[in-house]
């Protein structure tokens, strides 16, 4: 009689265990994907931030890139912090769009208004995003030929 007890009371406590260990992970399975996604989207909102703050507030390096953009470290449009000049605008636009995103340390691809305040479009580089899966947005105001401007920066997958 004793060894029946031992095998039932073994067979629930198994049970019992297997229970909660599938419990346990299929919510470890849920949350760590969860985990996952919203980090990649910090990353890509800290990525869309940090790009867009740099063309609005710094001229880029070295200073005089817009002479030979392709070898330029590091773009920006601004010729002091938030007043942006056209001629560096203009030279980013010109460049083939994977050297764009090479420029802009952007491992995503990118879409770049600078539109003015009612809406009128300025200039746009970049790829207009379709589909996307994931996707940043940050607007920065700035100063361009005297009149206030959004520029607009999407990053997306």
């Amino acid at each position: 009689m004793r060894a029946q007890s031992f095998g039932v009371d073994f067979v629930a406590g198994l049970t019992v265990f297997l229970l909660l260990v599938g419990y346990f992970l299929v919510f470890w399975d849920l949350f760590s994907v969860g985990y996952v996604e919203s980090l990649e989207k910090g990353n890509t909102d800290i990525a869309a931030i940090s790009i867009s703050d740099a063309l609005v507030s710094a001229p880029g390096e070295p200073y005089n890139w817009t002479d030979d953009p392709l070898n330029a470290k590091m773009i920006g449009f601004a010729s002091k912090p938030g007043v942006l000049d056209w001629n560096r605008v203009a030279a980013f636009s010109a460049l083939p769009y994977a050297n764009a995103r090479e420029l802009l340390g952007a491992e995503r691809d990118f879409w770049l208004k600078i539109e003015t305040l009612d809406g009128a479009r300025l200039a746009s580089m970049g790829k207009e995003p379709q589909n996307a899966t994931r996707a940043a947005e940050v607007a920065r105001m700035a100063i361009m030929d005297g009149r206030a401007v959004a520029v607009r920066l999407q990053l997306y997958e």
